[in-house]
């Protein structure tokens, strides 16, 4: 499975790492990510899934809940897999007060609280390419993943025009 046989209606999660993964961490990543999707069940019906690396940060799952309906435990499973990833290679994917955005080619974190500041200093914009992690399905991870700050929950850090 690849992101390009998923259809619009599937389901997504993005984690975000808070560090970027060596060469060998990605290669070692997409060997656990493979088997994982191979084997993830939910009441013992196999999921139609892919789980992949983007970015050397980025865990995306894209998952196609017309073939089988995920439950909580099987929602679970992925959960506890991504803890066990995180356990062995010494990583945090669920610290959801980090911001990624892109300046020219290089993406950068900051933590939430430091948006608002760095705006002022024009380190950020409106127009700032950012990583919308909130995106529910393939249709908005296509168009609106990586979009301007002005058009995330980011922008409530925008200054007011009176």
């Amino acid at each position: 499975m690849n992101f390009l046989t998923m259809p619009p209606h599937a389901r997504v999660w993005v984690y975000q790492a808070d560090r970027v993964f060596t060469e060998q961490e990605q290669e070692e990543l997409a060997v656990f990510f493979n088997e994982f999707v191979k084997q993830w069940t939910a009441h013992n019906k196999q999921l139609k899934a892919t789980m992949d690396l983007m970015y050397g940060r980025f865990v995306v799952v894209m998952l196609d809940e017309s073939f089988n309906n995920v439950s909580g435990c099987g929602i679970d499973k992925s959960v506890n897999f991504l803890k066990a990833i995180e356990g062995d290679f010494k990583v945090s994917f669920f610290n959801r007060l980090l911001v990624a955005y892109k300046a020219g080619d290089e993406i950068h974190v900051c933590k939430q609280h430091e948006v608002a500041d760095l705006l002022s200093k024009g380190q950020l914009t409106a127009d700032t390419l950012v990583f919308n992690n909130v995106v529910q399905n393939r249709e908005e991870f296509d168009a609106f993943w990586l979009t301007s700050l002005k058009n995330t929950w980011l922008s409530k850090y925008l200054p007011q025009v009176v």
